[in-house]
């Protein structure tokens, strides 16, 4: 149940012209900050298209498991998650990737196809996700610029 979020050159170009005006202690945090502004678009989305269940048991419906969280490793990549929080969604894999056919206690579950959500939200918002990640970002640099001065 993944899809991949690509930054592409010219998006990457773009954001690099903008962080060129800060020192390099300040450039993580404003990346950080555009990354997390494109997943909030491709995570609403999702939400969107996630069907709400109207015979909810215990626990959270599946669309209010989804989140979304930037993570920095130690080499300075900067990688960017959108999906259902463990262990409230840990069943979202089911609806995104679909089932095969089998049997549950002496009855047959017929199986169902996947219904890609995720993969849809990070179709369908790309060009409003790219431009939420520049935008996020450079508020950031602003920010930073106005904190320096």
């Amino acid at each position: 149940m993944a899809a991949t979020i690509e930054i592409n050159d010219a998006l990457f170009a773009q954001m690099d012209r903008e962080l060129a005006g800060l020192p390099m202690v300040g450039r993580m945090p404003a990346m950080k900050k555009g990354v997390r502004s494109g997943l909030k678009v491709t995570e609403t989305r999702y939400e969107d298209y996630v069907p709400r269940s109207t015979d909810r048991k215990d626990g959270k419906h599946l669309v209010e498991t989804i989140s979304s969280k930037v993570k920095e490793y130690p080499n300075g990549t900067i990688v960017g998650l959108v999906g259902a929080e463990y262990p409230a969604g840990a069943h979202a894999h089911l609806l995104e990737d679909g089932v095969e056919p089998h049997t549950i206690g002496g009855w047959e579950h017929p199986g169902f196809e996947g219904r890609h959500y995720l993969e849809a939200a990070v179709r369908d918002t790309e060009s409003e996700r790219d431009a939420a990640m520049l935008n996020g970002m450079k508020a950031a640099v602003e920010e930073a610029k106005r904190g320096a001065s």
